[in-house]
């Protein structure tokens, strides 16, 4: 979940981006983003870019995109690959409610194994093994 209030934004960014073809980020294949804010909204911005993106090479191009309003009580999917930002948000008050919230996931690639820890390698700073 997030909460966008006053000044609250995301850079570009794709949410498979990753190093390492182990990391569950590279098993994303769709993106989604639940909106659910006060009615009357009471916030400007926040809107949703998703820009023409190669999933080839991974490049973006910022000239040619969709905007997407935050509705309330709407769901957005599209490709984790596609690199997309939040528009900073200004509410209209400093009260917590009156900010953008979003239930964000992912739905992963058939037949890819979801991420576990190792259960036999100890977690920093924990007294047991994660089983």
């Amino acid at each position: 979940m997030t909460a966008h209030l006053t000044g609250g934004f995301f850079g570009p960014h794709s949410d498979d981006s990753t190093d390492s073809a182990d990391s569950p980020l590279a098993t994303r294949e769709i993106s989604y983003a639940y909106y659910f804010h006060q009615e009357p909204r009471r916030f400007d911005g926040g809107d949703l870019l998703l820009y023409d993106t190669c999933p080839e090479s991974g490049s973006f191009r910022r000239a040619v995109c969709s905007r997407i309003e935050p509705v309330g009580n709407t769901i957005v999917f599209f490709p984790s690959g596609c690199y997309h930002e939040i528009l900073p948000v200004t509410c209209r008050s400093d009260a917590f409610q009156d900010g953008r919230f979003t239930v964000n996931g992912w739905i992963h690639k058939a037949g890819v194994a979801p991420f576990r820890p190792d259960p036999h390698t100890e977690t920093q700073g924990a007294s047991e093994q994660v089983e």
